[in-house]
């Protein structure tokens, strides 16, 4: 048989395709050898990570690279993924290159002191206030005659006025300031009813007056004792059925019985709740009325748990609403829910707000701005103990009589310090019913009879917190560290208070307290970490005790930044990273050798190629 022959042309293409590729295996073996050395080159002539390691310093522990929970004192293999342990050695913080800290990028800002507040806003309803609500009842049984209320809404009058001077009008009881007689109450009437019940106490009073009268001249003084005891007795039964001290003084000078009972407004306000009916029938008890004061209105608002730390009772707050958004009202916090709502995460806090043009309307939605100082709730413990002290900003103090407060220029008032004495007391006396937002009086300011203006109940002494100060949530128990200066050195700062080394003159709190900003404090759920700035000694991790955050405001009120006092952990002046410090806090977890491995991710030095 006859062999095929290939064409010419296909052998010469044939040659030229294997000398393509042998030159190209050799180019490629060329560049590999001249790149990464011979491959000749025995194993153990290569420098080791432990020997490096031996030779650069000492080694604190053996790590992981892949799980850097794994440490040990000696070298060896992981025993979670059998990689060789990579050493981490003694020294200071973490050191980054220029071009590591420009990547990433680290922010540093000297630590200082900052005057913080905080602003809480909330929404709340507003509704009457329960400590001016009161129901008009009945204390006998009988029909109503005669109904002067018979419509909601309604206002009714309570007044007090002078005895010989009636058109002499005031709004508590008290003396005449032009006889000084007891002021008579006056009030507006709201039906009559008629009560055989009544009419029969009434006829057994007109007869002890009767008997009184026919036993005047007897000689038996038992008999006039008894007749005396009796028109006490009737007297007391007709008060205690609702008749009030004019009405029975009526009946006594007429001499004659009525045959209907006025029922009197027990407060002055609105009729909010009508119940009664003309000819109705009703019984001992029954609530005909309900009558709401709304001269003071409540809000009630929602305060976040976090946001309890800000807020104590008497703080001022500014309230607006859809019907009036360009006139706010001014409040004060009145009390504070003992409890928190464990679906919501937040605390009840009635705020009491004015509303004496009746402009405000219960239901209504209303928005509540609270702001205060961190000074005005924890700074009074740690302010120096002087003569004087503002009302409304109490660690604003001052041994000179005279001065002025420096944030609302309101005159400074003795702080009760005694003569000689070194420390403000603790509490002070006053005189109070006890019942929450009665009237409290200082010693020997209290009305003459002794007894509160609002409910009628004796006043007693009680130990209260010195005037204008009402102590925060735990503000004994945090110790903030405050800036404390020299009135004629202000470059002399101090934590504490004392005395200024060039003069000897008290330091004065400025309000200010050490803090750094919101973004340099890790927090890793069991503490929080801040990362100091030691210049060539890198970075180095501090445990610090935290205040509560709170904002710096520029003088138009606009909120700036947010901060967090230091109690402990970081000093004044100290540089600490407020941008990149959870990077360098994942870099830090792993230096030496490890930190090699991982150095990509903030960006190593390129390394100069090594050639043979």
């Amino acid at each position: 048989m006859k062999m095929k022959t290939w064409p010419t042309w296909l052998k010469a293409l044939a040659g030229l395709a294997v000398a393509a590729f042998a030159a190209a295996s050799a180019y490629v073996i060329a560049v590999n050898v001249s790149r990464f050395g011979s491959p000749a080159t025995p194993p153990e002539t290569a420098p080791t990570t432990q020997a490096v390691a031996a030779e650069e310093g000492d080694v604190a522990f053996w790590t992981c690279v892949m799980h850097p929970t794994v440490r040990s004192p000696e070298p060896g293999t992981c025993p979670v993924c059998k990689m060789t342990l990579t050493p981490v050695k003694k020294g200071a913080g973490l050191t980054l290159t220029a071009r590591q800290k420009a990547l990433i990028p680290v922010h540093t800002e000297p630590t200082g002191y900052q005057k913080l507040a905080r602003e809480i806003r909330t929404v709340g309803i507003l509704d009457y206030n329960e400590r001016k609500l009161a129901a008009a009842s009945t204390r006998v049984s009988g029909w109503i005659e005669r109904l002067y209320v018979d419509f909601t809404g309604t206002k009714v009058r309570v007044y007090y006025a002078c005895p010989d001077h009636p058109d002499k009008h005031f709004h508590k009881p008290g003396a005449c300031p032009i006889d000084g007689k007891p002021l008579r109450r006056h009030a507006d009437h709201l039906v009559e009813i008629y009560s055989p019940e009544l009419l029969s106490a009434q006829e057994e009073y007109l007869q002890a007056l009767q008997a009184v009268e026919q036993l005047k001249d007897s000689d038996l003084e038992v008999m006039r004792t008894t007749a005396r005891a009796t028109v006490i007795s009737t007297e007391g039964k007709l008060r205690l059925l609702g008749l009030e001290e004019g009405q029975i003084e009526s009946i006594r000078r007429r001499g004659k019985a009525v045959t209907t009972l006025t029922l009197y407004a027990p407060i002055g306000g609105t009729v909010i709740e009508t119940k009664a009916l003309l000819g109705q029938h009703v019984k001992a008890g029954q609530d005909l009325y309900r009558i709401a004061d709304l001269s003071t209105l409540w809000v009630l608002a929602d305060i976040y748990e976090y946001e309890l730390p800000w807020l104590r009772r008497g703080m001022p707050v500014e309230i607006t609403g859809d019907a009036f958004p360009a006139q706010p009202v001014h409040g004060h916090v009145s009390f504070i829910y003992p409890y928190l709502h464990r679906q919501t995460r937040t605390v009840k806090v009635l705020i009491e707000v004015p509303n004496e043009d009746g402009r405000l309307k219960p239901g209504m939605a209303a928005t509540a701005r609270l702001r205060v100082g961190l000074a005005d709730i924890y700074g009074f413990d740690q302010a120096p103990k002087a003569r004087f002290a503002c009302p409304m900003h109490p660690w604003i103090t001052s041994d000179e009589p005279g001065r002025t407060c420096t944030i609302c220029d309101m005159p400074l008032e003795p702080t009760d310090t005694s003569e000689g004495a070194t420390t403000q007391p603790a509490t002070r006396t006053v005189l109070t019913c006890g019942m929450p937002g009665h009237p409290v009086f200082e010693p020997g300011k209290a009305p003459a009879d002794g007894r509160c203006p609002e409910c009628g109940m004796v006043l007693v002494e009680k130990q209260v917190a010195p005037a204008g100060h009402e102590a925060g949530p735990a503000a004994s128990a945090l110790k903030l560290r405050w800036k404390f200066v020299c009135p004629d050195h202000p470059d002399h700062v101090s934590n504490d208070p004392g005395t200024c080394p060039e003069d000897g003159r008290a330091l004065v709190m400025t309000g200010e307290v050490l803090a750094v900003p919101k973004t340099a404090v890790i927090n890793t759920g069991e503490r929080k970490v801040v990362y100091v700035d030691q210049g060539d000694a890198g970075y180095a991790a501090r445990q610090v005790e935290i205040g509560p955050e709170g904002w710096t405001y520029d003088g138009a009120g606009k909120r700036l930044r947010r901060y967090v006092p230091i109690i402990s952990g970081i000093e004044p002046g100290q540089t600490v990273v407020t941008h990149g410090n959870f990077l360098i806090d994942s870099q830090s977890q792993i230096t030496g050798a490890a930190a090699q491995a991982y150095g990509g991710a903030i960006g190593k030095e390129e390394q100069p190629k090594h050639r043979h």
